[in-house]
């Protein structure tokens, strides 16, 4: 199980994924690279898991796990907070479990067969 204590890590491996430096200091998150430098936990949501995205993602590492296991460069994204130890899910657990995915899909395919 992912413990929340790891949250920072993680938005660290993702922001590393997407060219960002993320730091937290005092409880006040940073995210800057060459000429964005914001503490918006709204922007920095939007910067690090994509548009859509807003401060509430940023909430749990739960919510962030569950917002990022659909992108495609999930794996891309978390490989920095795998290098420190931290276990998080593979791409193919996520897609079996998730109801209404492609993997999910194909299993109920193969149910019927």
């Amino acid at each position: 199980m992912i413990e929340e204590k790891h949250k920072h890590a993680i938005l660290s491996s993702i922001a590393a994924a997407r060219g960002f430096k993320y730091t937290v200091t005092e409880e006040v998150a940073q995210l800057e690279n060459e000429g964005i430098v914001t503490e918006d936990p709204n922007q920095i949501s939007k910067l690090l898991l994509g548009q859509t995205a807003s401060s509430k993602e940023l909430e749990s590492v739960q919510q962030i796990i569950d917002y990022i296991k659909k992108l495609p460069n999930y794996e891309e994204l978390v490989s920095e907070a795998r290098d420190q130890g931290i276990e998080l899910p593979e791409n193919k657990q996520i897609e079996i479990y998730q109801p209404g995915s492609i993997g999910w899909m194909r299993q109920i395919m193969d149910v019927c067969k």
